[in-house]
């Protein structure tokens, strides 16, 4: 799977708005100014300075606030100056050096720009702050631009969020580890008491690390095997005994896992899920309800679950 696979799973992420996603951090979208790429990110400082310019994207006026830069080298040289520069000047100016600016923009909303003019009063809606950023990381220029619902449209696709920006890598997501997933016959189910116990051939006694598997966010397995895969409870055997302490991992361990499943050897996360746990608390489940609660423990020369109560009290 790809990291924009499981990203695009994730709830908080499958639901965010196209304003949330505009807000992110995260939002890198790739772009060209003229022949160059370049990224397109939203998270630029608020300039304290603008020359503001009114813009219509085809039926729909907008305000771009221009930033001084040596990228538009004559109106540079005025831009102290510039408000004593007659407009139909500085208009010409400004189309002659911010076309490539106005060509990425053009591209990015999807919808031809035409300069209407210097923009005299402020504009009263929200804007956004935007940044250029070369491919190796340099900052090429700054500027604002209204945050308008259409812009938010063009925008505001989950496509645009790197995967790999730190604050989508350090997210936590929830993980519960499974150590065994097998059927009963019901009339064994049924006879269950606290003193019984379950065998759990899977968790060798002497091994150094137990074949887990860690359900991700309810939508993911884990496992040093098959690396990471789609998870849904409904395709699970119906009994399933894991461990009663939540835990968490990640975005960044799973995505690596997802694109390599040697990542499990060397990621201290998944390492950790896997290493043996004497006496850890354990639930056994069918499908995700609680059947009984209990503790891990030998039988003769096997690891097996204890069962210590009963969720309803008695039998299931």
């Amino acid at each position: 799977m790809k990291p924009s696979d499981i990203l695009a799973t994730l709830q908080e992420w499958a639901k965010a708005t196209q304003d949330q996603i505009c807000s992110s951090p995260a939002f890198a979208m790739p772009c060209r100014l003229g022949n160059v790429p370049c990224t397109l990110r939203l998270d630029a400082p608020r300039p304290a300075e603008t020359l503001d310019i009114l813009v219509r994207f085809e039926n729909e006026i907008h305000q771009i606030g221009l930033c001084d830069t040596p990228r538009f080298p004559d109106l540079h040289t005025l831009w102290p100056s510039r408000n004593e520069v007659p407009e139909p000047i500085l208009l010409a100016l400004i189309e002659k050096e911010c076309g490539p600016l106005f060509q990425t923009l053009e591209n990015a909303v999807r919808r031809q720009l035409r300069v209407e003019g210097i923009a005299r009063t402020p504009d009263s809606r929200p804007t956004l702050a935007a940044r250029l950023v070369g491919e190796d990381g340099s900052e090429w220029l700054t500027f604002t631009a209204t945050r308008s619902s259409m812009i938010l449209e063009s925008l505001g696709s989950l496509r645009f969020i790197n995967p790999a920006h730190p604050v989508i890598r350090e997210r936590r997501l929830p993980v519960t580890v499974e150590y065994a997933a097998f059927t009963i016959p019901a009339a064994e189910l049924t006879t269950l008491a606290p003193g019984d116990a379950l065998l759990l051939p899977e968790l060798e006694s002497e091994s150094e690390e137990w074949p887990v598997k860690v359900i991700v966010d309810g939508h993911f397995a884990a496992t040093a095997a098959t690396g990471v895969t789609p998870w849904n409870n409904a395709d699970t055997a119906p009994i399933r005994i894991v461990r009663e302490e939540p835990g968490t991992v990640s975005f960044g361990a799973l995505a690596d896992l997802a694109a390599d499943t040697a990542e499990w050897a060397e990621s201290d996360e998944f390492v950790l899920f896997g290493k043996p746990q004497p006496n850890v608390a354990l639930t056994l489940l069918r499908a995700n309800q609680v059947i009984a609660t209990g503790r891990l423990d030998r039988l003769g020369s096997q690891n097996a679950m204890i069962i210590d109560s009963l969720a309803s009290g008695g039998n299931p």
